[in-house]
């Protein structure tokens, strides 16, 4: 979009904006607006976007009510990971899951609540006294926003009780505060977005004028409870809000009607909800059932059947990702799916369009996919002169020959530009290399000028390339050497999920670093070896193993080595003698990598061993402790919070 284009955008918006918040129509039919909801909510949307990098005329709608959201919160390491649940997303599922449970656990009996659309967050008190809010952030960190959460409804600033407690729960807008504020002209998106906008404010007292609303449903610490249902009234006695739905049960018929009949009465509540959480109602079962990679196994969130629109394809085009997979979307007009305009969906692969007979013109049904990617399901109604969807011979990027491995197509040449600029952007993202202002602009650009066509391209790059694109000013290309430059040591986990092998993620990746030390003892074993890494089956083992054979590879790595990117540990500089004799083990999501936490060990004069044994002292446990974490737990290894190892780190834990 261009300047002027973005202007006549501004321009619409604002005369729509009145149809959009006062009903009045500027059309020829005066019951029919110009323009939908969805519509509205779309063009707002393509004027944000471009105002993301262009500074916001004067006249533009998104400046008339402003954000005012702070960047500027403190970062909270919270003590107690805060986990994400387990789903099931139909009524069979989640009724073999509640008898599974009872298989393990005889005469076992649950509790529900609301599995309420909001933002998590996490308090704790002294003597009764708030001290701290912290939002959920990424489960590991939060953002501390004390100041702004005193001003929330049932977030308690004093406890009846001078009780030493740290709980969690939910905080919404209720559905009427959105409405009203809606019909006062505030420019609103949804209640969970508005919620979380709102809780951000620089100036605490404009959260008040929100109406949010805290509901409290787990006790960390400070409970001598037995169960979740005292827990809820401990909670209750306290004197915060609760969100308790049904009292314990082991009938599980009772549990799942309960569940189909909330589904459906969800939208007579005065707030949003995107599901039921189902907890066991024994804590001491909570310990006994332990963890999964990333969830708790005595907790599980049902979601109710996705919302579906049913747009009519205008057209479809196809996308080349980062592997060659030539994918084909969907495209419609703008419609709002689960809070969000969308008009695009995946039109999966040929295999599923030839079996759905999906063709051009038809009226499709559009789910989200775990309510973020939006996927066609199948035909709502069929078009009479649908038109069929060609799959190219041709690459659309570089016009190279394409070819079927199976269901999906792909590009052949491994220089094309959407991948080139797919595999530079997955390196350079903030869960792999963290190389910041190179996004997937600024990749074209190096690309298309031919500065970049691997990710170690970004290594050679200069003050003076940079300076010769369009947009880059000094103090820009500075920052981006010095990123680029920081990357280096950003550790061989880091380095591993960035090479985009297979569907080898963040997690994944750390334990295999954690269990070969460098790059070439990765590269030259085999997969007997990698499957003795407790998540990785037969299939990643060859996936990785067929990676690094390959020779563009190799020679990339050498290029890595050549530009002194750290594809090893990091040599431990000793600090002190204070973990001597104690052994490390290290599991699971922590804030830092687990390359720097087994660093720290060896600095302190401890040892780190790669997986538990009776000689293990210790476990230090993040998000997702999985196998190793049950390991340590029956052989009465002492486990530990990374927050744990800080203070034994300081002398104040032993």
């Amino acid at each position: 979009m261009n300047n002027d284009e973005y202007l006549e955008l501004c321009k619409k918006a604002n005369r729509y904006s009145e149809t959009y918040y006062t009903g009045k129509t500027y059309s020829t039919n005066k019951e029919q607006p110009e323009i939908s909801d969805a519509q509205f909510d779309a063009l707002i949307e393509k004027i944000k976007k471009y105002e993301k990098t262009h500074t916001p005329c004067k006249n533009s709608p998104t400046q008339k009510v402003g954000s005012d959201l702070t960047k500027g919160f403190k970062k909270v390491v919270h003590t107690h990971p805060m986990l994400s649940l387990s789903k099931k997303l139909n009524i069979k599922d989640l009724g073999d899951w509640l008898r599974e449970i009872q298989s393990k656990i005889p005469g076992a009996k649950f509790v529900l609540e609301y599995k309420m659309d909001g933002a998590g967050l996490d308090l704790t008190y002294k003597k009764g006294i708030l001290q701290k809010v912290v939002t959920r952030g990424d489960g590991i960190r939060g953002d501390d926003i004390t100041d702004n959460a005193r001003e929330i409804d049932g977030v308690l600033q004093k406890l009846p009780q001078k009780v030493d407690i740290q709980i969690r729960g939910e905080v919404i807008m209720p559905h009427s505060t959105f409405e009203k504020m809606i019909s006062n002209g505030e420019d609103l998106k949804n209640c969970r977005a508005s919620a979380i906008g709102a809780m951000r404010h620089k100036n605490s007292n404009d959260v008040k004028r929100f109406n949010l609303k805290f509901y409290s449903y787990y006790i960390v610490s400070g409970s001598n409870e037995e169960t979740q249902e005292g827990d809820i009234e401990l909670l209750q006695s306290l004197g915060f809000k609760t969100i308790r739905e049904l009292l314990p049960t082991s009938d599980i018929k009772k549990i799942l009607d309960y569940c189909e009949k909330m589904a459906s009465k969800r939208k007579a509540l005065d707030f949003d909800i995107d599901g039921m959480v189902i907890k066991i109602n024994k804590k001491k079962n909570w310990k006994k059932l332990g963890e999964s990679a990333v969830n708790p196994k005595w907790a599980m969130a049902y979601k109710f059947p996705n919302e579906v629109v049913t747009p009519i394809i205008k057209d479809v085009v196809f996308q080349v990702g980062r592997t060659g997979i030539i994918a084909p979307v969907a495209i419609y007009e703008p419609m709002l799916l689960c809070g969000t305009t969308v008009e695009r969906a995946s039109l999966h692969n040929k295999r599923i369009i030839d079996n759905l007979g999906i063709s051009i013109g038809d009226q499709v049904e559009v789910i989200k996919s775990g309510e973020i990617i939006p996927q066609v399901r199948g035909i709502f109604k069929k078009a009479k002169r649908g038109k069929e969807i060609v799959f190219p011979k041709e690459c659309p990027c570089c016009g190279e020959k394409t070819k079927f491995v199976g269901a999906y197509l792909y590009c052949t040449n491994r220089f094309c530009e959407d991948q080139v600029v797919g595999r530079i952007s997955h390196w350079c993202s903030k869960s792999n290399m963290d190389i910041k202002g190179v996004g997937e602009e600024t990749i074209s650009l190096l690309y298309r000028h031919d500065l970049v066509k691997d990710v170690t391209d970004l290594y050679k790059l200069t003050k003076k390339q940079l300076l010769s694109l369009d947009g880059i000013q000094k103090t820009s290309a500075e920052n981006i050497l010095n990123s680029i430059e920081k990357s280096k040591s950003a550790g061989l986990g880091r380095v591993i999920s960035g090479l985009g092998i297979g569907n080898l993620g963040s997690t994944i990746s750390e334990e295999v670093a954690g269990k070969f030390g460098d790059i070439d003892s990765l590269m030259n074993c085999g997969e007997e070896k990698l499957k003795e890494v407790d998540i990785i089956g037969e299939k990643r083992a060859m996936q990785i193993v067929k990676f690094f054979n390959r020779k563009s590879t190799r020679k990339i790595i050498e290029s890595l080595k050549k530009y002194g990117i750290i594809l090893g540990e990091r040599k431990a500089i000793k600090k002190s003698n204070d973990l001597k004799g104690k052994s490390f083990c290290v599991t699971g999501t922590l804030s830092v990598s687990r390359s720097d936490i087994q660093t720290r060990i060896k600095e302190n004069g401890g040892m780190v061993s790669s997986s538990i044994s009776s000689k293990t002292n210790y476990l230090i446990s993040g998000v997702g402790g999985g196998s190793k974490l049950s390991k340590a737990e029956k052989l009465g290894i002492k486990i530990i919070s990374e927050n744990d190892f800080n203070k034994m780190l300081k002398g104040e834990l032993k």
